[in-house]
């Protein structure tokens, strides 16, 4: 029919409004491998705790402990950085806007994303379980005072028109491209690597969603805040 017509015509319409952006397209990917990553930490986290070091007694946990250690690591840490990141992203001045107030707030995710690398890395490298918690529990928290940011960069990259079709489009790719996949890619590296590797090789993924997000500090400006 017409309508159905019309319709479709406009969804296409509203589709390639986000995606002919650049800044779009890098904002999306960054933030799918950023959701790969933190899906995949919490995926493959306790499976590390059980299986890093065998014949270290302080590292000795049922997967039961471990599940329950390593969820509660997650759970809170998510939602300090969670809260951290949106306090951050609201006392943020407000004088500067477009480009000058988008590559801002971008470079605050850059500094989030690599601080919260580095913290997880740093963690891997520690012989005793409790200061690996301590410190994973800091890297998480600062991986995740990403996720208010990053939504409303994504939301400024386009006309007001299409940014319901760009929260549609982001939470289609970050699924698609992140968290669905992750698992089963993570599981791949673990049959081939030491635990130790796949979790290094899991978060230094995020070195890919700085790469992204430091290439949208380059393209043009439509549209922000």
């Amino acid at each position: 029919s017409i309508s159905s017509a019309m319709a479709e015509a406009s969804l296409r319409a509203n589709v390639w409004e986000c995606v002919r952006r650049p800044a779009f397209v890098l904002g999306c990917l960054g933030y799918a491998v950023y959701t790969g990553v933190v899906a995949g930490l919490g995926f493959y986290g306790p499976l590390f705790i059980q299986d890093y070091r065998p014949c270290d007694p302080r590292w000795d946990l049922d997967q039961t402990v471990a599940d329950l250690v390593f969820g509660l690591v997650i759970v809170c840490s998510g939602l300090l950085g969670t809260v951290l990141g949106g306090l951050l992203v609201d006392r943020a001045p407000r004088t500067a806007a477009g480009r000058k107030a988008r590559n801002a707030l971008v470079r605050q995710l850059l500094a989030q994303v690599l601080l919260g690398l580095a913290l997880s890395l740093a963690a891997l490298k520690l012989d005793d379980p409790l200061w690996f918690f301590v410190m994973l529990f800091f890297g998480i928290t600062a991986l995740f005072m990403v996720s208010a940011g990053i939504n409303l960069v994504i939301l400024g990259l386009v006309p007001p028109a299409q940014r319901p079709m760009a929260t549609a489009l982001t939470t289609l790719a970050i699924h698609v491209f992140g968290d669905v996949p992750s698992p089963l890619v993570i599981g791949a590296i673990s049959d081939a690597f030491s635990p130790l590797f796949t979790l290094t090789a899991t978060a230094a993924a995020l070195v890919a969603t700085a790469l992204l997000w430091a290439a949208l500090l380059a393209t043009p400006v439509e549209h922000f805040p």
